[in-house]
């Protein structure tokens, strides 16, 4: 008896999951009632059809559109929702790890911080298009020191793209707008 009863367990567990689902079979079901209940459009020329009939096909027809598509909607403006604020929760961490990098500490100097492509590639990403004056005035250093990682990012990465009037940004990479990919 158990065997019987734990696929329908399982059965029963992807309906709650999906509210989608459930409400299709639930329609579904009522369909297949009325059809046994002898509940027919005819499309048979020497009959009659039944328009009545037909109206409240349209209406059935409404009756399962509108709640599909309220549950649809709702179900991706909740993913939304969440997505957005896990987005603005990384955004938040990665803004608080830019900031603390760049603290003075206690003799007026400024924190000595190794930047990585990483730390280069989200600060991108944050501010979504920045020169590279801008980032080097970011993380407090000279545009020397940070060509080298921006053309990692940019030839072996591929991380990044560029807006420079020139094709190859090496020739003056102080002058380059970038994005990310």
């Amino acid at each position: 008896m158990k065997k019987i009863f734990t696929p329908f367990k399982i059965f029963i567990s992807k309906i709650q999951k999906r509210p989608v689902l459930s409400i299709l079979l639930f329609e579904l079901l009522v369909v297949i009632v009325l059809f046994c209940f002898g509940f027919r459009i005819t499309y048979n020329s020497s009959l009659d059809n039944n328009w009545e009939a037909i109206a409240a096909c349209g209406t059935w027809f409404c009756g399962i559109v509108v709640p599909i598509a309220v549950v649809f909607i709702q179900h991706k403006i909740s993913t939304n929702e969440s997505n957005v604020s896990a987005s603005n929760e990384a955004l938040l961490s990665e803004i608080n790890k830019l900031k603390l990098q760049g603290l003075p500490n206690n003799n007026n100097d400024r924190v000595e911080s190794n930047i990585t492509e990483d730390d280069i590639y989200r600060f991108i990403c944050i501010k979504i298009f920045a020169t590279t004056e801008q980032i080097a005035s970011h993380f407090k250093t000279n545009i020397e020191h940070i060509a080298p990682l921006l053309e990692e990012l940019y030839f072996v990465q591929r991380r990044i793209r560029t807006y420079s009037l020139e094709d190859d940004p090496r020739h003056n990479i102080a002058k380059c707008s970038w994005t990310r990919r």
